[in-house]
């Protein structure tokens, strides 16, 4: 049996080593030897599993095989009720990161799985994040930043990128000191009103579900769940 594992080429530029990913439908333990072996003839390090069914998330964790978050993706299809606007939200127009942005995409990585994930050794998920927010500002993986600033610094961040109708959000933080001041909301709503007005009809978003404060936020929205999904990480 043969198994689609695709090559990250990013991922494994990235951290040094070799890394996939596939996707698991009815996995059961009959075939766990079988994707080892391919894993370790393939000459991968790590392989992100992701799977939505039961069986298969039953015979991963039996297996031991690194459970790092359920993620839920949300959806909203209206774009037109988000009117606040403030004088501390705008786009981000600098062409570089500031140290207070590179603050934020760190802090947005919190509930990831890189961060989840106790065999990264080499500050993965740094690096992850850093680079995320850097093709973000070069406008390689997002379309728009908008931030909320405090004085001359950011303190609050969400980025996206439109393509087509569709807005798909990529980091979403707010400084520890500056939370539970409604910010999140603030940058959200922004964005909803600005990408309504440039002719997007749906917003979607990716988070943990372990990241509550996050999930009640896109709720009290009107985002609803579109689909959940569980990842593992297999170390060879």
């Amino acid at each position: 049996m043969a198994f689609n594992i695709k090559t990250l080429d990013f991922d494994t530029h990235l951290f040094g080593y070799k890394v996939g990913r596939i996707e698991l439908h009815n996995f059961v333990k009959k075939d766990l030897g079988a994707l080892k072996k391919q894993v370790e003839n393939e000459a991968f390090r790590l392989v992100y599993i992701f799977t939505n069914d039961e069986r298969s998330k039953s015979t991963l964790n039996a297996a031991g095989v690194t459970f790092v978050g359920e993620t839920r993706v949300y959806i909203n299809k209206d774009l037109k009720s988000h009117p606040t606007i403030t004088n501390s939200i705008g786009l981000y127009e600098k062409c570089f990161v500031s140290p207070s942005l590179l603050k934020l995409a760190y802090a947005s990585g919190a509930f990831s799985r890189f961060s989840n994930d106790p065999h990264f050794t080499g500050n993965e998920s740094l690096k992850v994040f850093k680079t995320w927010i850097e093709k973000s500002v070069r406008k390689e993986i997002a379309s728009h930043i908008v931030v909320y600033k405090a004085g001359s610094r950011e303190v609050g961040l969400v980025t996206c990128n439109l393509i087509g109708d569709c807005c798909k959000i990529g980091l979403m933080a707010v400084h520890e000191n500056f939370r539970n001041k409604n910010i999140a909301r603030g940058l959200m709503q922004f964005l909803a009103g600005l990408m309504g007005g440039q002719g997007a009809k749906t917003i979607t978003v990716t988070t943990q579900s372990k990241n509550t404060a996050a999930c009640r936020l896109y709720e009290s929205l009107g985002f609803n769940i579109q689909a959940t999904e569980s990842i593992f990480h297999l170390w060879i």
